[in-house]
């Protein structure tokens, strides 16, 4: 199994799809939190024939080394160092493609894109949003949120968020302190003002994506409930000239369920900007 190590010596693993094919314009494909490069099954068949692939597995994720805790960890940022070491190591000198899913894998292509707006020709981002969701606290607190209120965040936040975080964090506070070790008094008070900590920082903190000016396709889906539609709509006006498809009945893994609709959708916006070419050689 291919694997390389990061600037922190962790073991990350990776694939390349038509590696010889140099001819190939390349797309580098970027699971989302809690997922693996295996979400991207059903679109490899349709993009290995235009593209040379690149994959890979964020730390803590899939095949790659999992550390003991992810609380501290900045996931983003350290992740998009790991891509560009990758990158580095595969002696890719030309532009490429970009395509992010979910919070986690569409805020590290608008972040990297944003740092490296010159190696990036196409970006496409699907079920995602601004919103940093990048370490366990931050996604215990986004899971324990009903429907409602995450399809209404933004609004509800800016009223309500102190009793939004009161009501999640004796459930975050139990899931991340450890279980085999008795927690003092100072300890727990610590670990409160760390997830709030945390939380503040993914609302207030969010990627800013209105410099990019690459062609953009953002996708959406009609009953996406960890990822709502209205963070794909915001996306769409804060990117000029990026196109935005809302994929009716269908949620936030609607790439592998209704596979055959997004790829079309997918083709489509590729042929449109003359980014696919044919590997038949």
């Amino acid at each position: 199994m291919p694997f390389f190590k990061n600037l922190l010596s962790l073991s990350v693993y990776y694939r390349v799809i038509n590696a010889e094919k140099n001819y190939l314009p390349i797309i580098v494909l970027v699971h989302g939190y809690g997922s693996s490069l295996a979400m991207f099954a059903k679109q490899i068949p349709f993009l290995k024939q235009h593209f040379k692939i690149i994959l890979f597995d964020a730390v803590g994720h899939g095949k790659s080394d999992h550390l003991p805790s992810d609380i501290n960890e900045d996931l983003i940022n350290s992740t998009v160092k790991d891509l560009q070491h990758l990158l580095n190591l595969l002696e890719i000198d030309s532009k490429f493609g970009i395509m992010g899913h979910s919070l986690f894998g569409s805020c590290l292509s608008l972040e990297y894109t944003l740092k490296n707006p010159e190696k990036v020709s196409f970006l496409i981002i699907l079920n995602g949003g601004t919103l940093k969701l990048d370490n366990t606290i931050r996604n215990i607190f986004w899971n324990l949120l009903p429907q409602f209120t995450r399809m209404h965040f933004k609004g509800i936040a800016q009223t309500s968020l102190d009793t939004i975080i009161g009501r999640t964090l004796p459930f975050i506070q139990k899931a991340i302190e450890p279980e085999d070790i008795e927690t003092s008094d100072s300890e727990k008070e610590i670990i409160k003002k760390k997830i709030r900590s945390e939380i503040l920082d993914m609302i207030e903190f969010g990627v800013e994506p209105s410099p990019i000016s690459c062609p953009c396709l953002i996708m959406g889906a009609e009953l996406d409930n960890f990822a709502p539609s209205y963070m794909s709509r915001e996306l769409h006006e804060e990117i000029k000239e990026s196109k935005l498809h809302i994929v009716k009945m269908t949620g936030h893994f609607g790439l592998s369920q209704i596979s055959e609709e997004y790829n079309e959708i997918i083709f489509t916006f590729l042929t449109k900007h003359k980014i696919t070419q044919d590997n038949t050689r």
